[in-house]
C-alpha cells in the first residue's frame, strides 16, 4: 500500500500534541482566571469590611468611654485592613497589586482614611462623621473599580476562549485537508491500482488460456497431423522422431507456461539457458544466447522476466522464420536488461493479428514488475524487444 503510514502517524501525533497544548494553555488561563476571581472577591470583601468597620467606629465613638478597649481593637483591625488594601501582593495573602486606575482610587481614599483615623484618636465625633461620608463615597469608588476590572478580565477571558476555540477548529480543518484528505486520496489510489493489478492478472490468465488454445490448435495439432501423414506415407523413422521431439518440446513448453516456477528452482540464469535449449529444438535457424546474471532479481520479478523471455522466444521461433534468434540478459549498476531479437520477416506492431495476443501478455507482465518494454519491428527487417528493469526490482545486495 502506497500510504506512508509513518509520516501520517507523525503528522497525526503532531496535531494531537498541538491540540493538547492549546487545551492545556486554555486550562491554565481558566485556572489563572479563577485565581484572579478569588483575589478580586477578597479585595471586594476587604473593601466592604472597611465600610463596615468605619461605620462601627462611628457607633463606638457615640458610646460611653467604657467601650474604649473595643474601640481600640476595631481601630487596629480597620488600619490593618486598609494597609492590606493599599499594599503590594502577599500583605494578607489575598490582595493583588494595584494598577493605575486602582492606585488613583486608593490615593483619593488615603486622605479620608487619615482624617478618620485622627478623628477617632482625638475622639472628635463631629469631624469623624463629617469625613465619613467622603470616605464611604471613595470606598464605593474602589469597589466599583474592582468590579470593572473583574468584568474586563471576564471579557478578555471570553475572547481568549473564542480565539482558542477558533484556532482548534482551524487546526482540525487544516489537519483534515492537509493530512487526512491526502491519506484518503493515497488510499483510494492504492485501492484503484490494486484493482487494476487484479484486473490485469485476470486479463493475463485469460490471454494465457487463449494462447495455449491457439498453440494446441495451430502448432501442436498441425505437427501431430504432420506426423500422422508422414507415418502413413512411410517416411523414415528419423524424420518421424524429429517431428515427435518437436511436438514434445511444444507440450513441455505449455506445461512450463502453466507452472513456470519449476524452471526457476536453480535460479533465473539456468532457467533461461534451458529455455534457449528448447527453442533450438524448435527453430530451423540458429538461436544465440548471452546470459550474464551477476544480480539477483526478486522472486516475483524473476518469474515474470522468465515468462516474458519465454513468450518472446516463442513468438520469434514460431512466427519470425528467422535464420538467427538471439537472447541477451545483462546486469548493470542500476538494474538489468532482457533483450530478444530475430532476423526474420518482422511485423507491424499496430496490426491486429494472432501475435498481438502474446504481446499483450508481455506488456502486462512488464507493467506488473515496473519494467519498461520497447518493441522495434518492421516488415522484412526482423524484430527486437527490450525489457529494462530498474534496481528496485533486484535484491538489495545483488549489484
Amino acid at each position: 500500500m502506497d500510504v506512508d503510514t509513518r509520516n501520517l502517524t507523525v503528522r497525526y501525533l503532531a496535531v494531537l500534541a498541538i491540540i493538547g497544548l492549546v487545551s492545556m494553555v486554555g486550562q491554565g488561563l481558566l485556572n489563572h482566571r479563577l485565581a484572579q476571581q478569588q483575589e478580586v472577591s477578597a479585595r471586594i470583601n476587604g473593601a466592604g469590611r472597611q465600610r463596615m468597620l468605619s461605620q462601627r467606629l462611628g457607633h463606638l465613638l457615640l458610646r460611653s468611654p467604657a467601650e474604649a478597649v473595643v474601640l481600640e481593637a476595631v481601630l487596629e483591625e480597620w488600619v490593618a485592613t486598609h494597609s492590606a488594601l493599599v499594599s503590594q501582593p502577599n500583605s494578607m495573602g489575598v490582595f493583588g497589586s494595584n494598577n493605575t486606575d486602582m492606585q488613583r482610587r486608593i490615593d483619593d481614599l488615603i486622605p479620608s482614611f487619615s482624617a478618620l483615623e485622627q478623628a477617632v484618636l482625638a475622639r472628635d465625633i463631629p469631624a469623624f462623621f463629617e469625613e465619613e461620608s467622603r470616605y464611604l463615597e471613595r470606598m464605593d469608588a474602589v469597589v466599583l473599580q474592582l468590579e470593572a476590572e473583574d468584568q474586563l478580565r471576564v471579557i478578555r477571558l471570553r475572547r481568549a476562549s473564542f480565539a482558542a476555540l477558533a484556532f482548534l477548529l482551524g487546526l482540525l480543518v487544516w489537519s483534515g485537508w492537509f493530512i487526512f484528505a491526502p491519506a484518503v486520496r493515497d488510499l483510494r489510489q492504492s485501492m484503484i491500482r490494486r484493482r487494476e493489478a487484479e484486473d490485469a492478472l485476470v486479463e493475463v490468465a485469460s490471454l494465457e488460456r487463449r494462447r495455449i488454445g491457439q498453440v494446441l490448435h495451430d502448432e501442436l495439432g498441425s505437427r501431430l497431423a504432420g506426423v500422422s501423414l508422414l507415418a502413413r506415407s512411410g517416411a523414415p523413422g528419423g524424420t518421424l522422431a524429429d517431428e515427435v521431439d518437436r511436438a514434445l518440446v511444444i507440450i513441455r513448453g505449455l506445461g512450463q507456461g502453466l507452472n513456470p516456477e519449476t524452471e526457476l528452482v536453480d535460479g533465473l540464469g539456468p532457467g533461461l539457458e534451458q529455455l534457449v535449449e528448447r527453442s533450438r529444438l524448435l527453430n530451423d535457424g540458429e538461436v544465440d544466447a548471452h546470459i550474464d546474471i551477476t544480480c539477483r532479481p526478486k522472486n516475483d520479478v524473476a518469474l515474470n522476466l522468465f515468462c516474458i523471455a519465454q513468450e518472446m522466444l516463442w513468438n520469434a521461433v514460431q512466427h519470425a522464420e528467422a535464420d538467427l534468434v538471439g537472447l541477451q540478459f545483462t546486469c548493470h549498476h542500476d538494474g538489468c536488461t532482457l533483450a530478444v531479437w530475430d532476423t526474420g520477416k518482422g511485423f507491424d506492431p499496430d496490426a491486429t493479428d494472432a501475435r498481438r495476443m502474446g504481446l499483450a501478455i508481455i506488456y502486462s507482465r512488464a507493467r506488473r514488475i515496473g519494467a519498461g518494454l520497447k518493441l522495434d519491428s518492421k516488415i522484412g527487417k526482423g524484430t527486437r524487444v527490450v525489457c529494462t528493469l530498474h534496481a528496485k526490482g533486484l535484491e538489495a545486495d545483488s549489484c
